[in-house]
């Protein structure tokens, strides 16, 4: 599997041992228990599904079409 040079702060948020609790500041590690999210260890494994993406910004040009140009 090829490695992508993506830029991602290494911290059990983004682990794949990592549970996140309902407290926002904690995550459940299967490794070293519970911990905070900018806590990691020499287990750190990067998961890229638990990135939550960025939403884009409306574009302006979709948001002034009216219905009736439309038809």
């Amino acid at each position: 599997m090829k490695k992508n040079n993506l830029e991602y702060e290494k911290s059990c948020v983004y682990c794949e041992h990592s549970i996140p609790l309902a407290v926002d500041s904690e995550v459940l590690c299967a490794k070293r228990g519970v911990v905070g999210v900018n806590h990691r260890c020499r287990r750190f494994v990067f998961d890229p599904l638990k990135i939550v993406p960025r939403r884009r910004e409306p574009d302006p040009a979709q948001q002034s079409i009216e219905p009736e140009a439309l038809e």
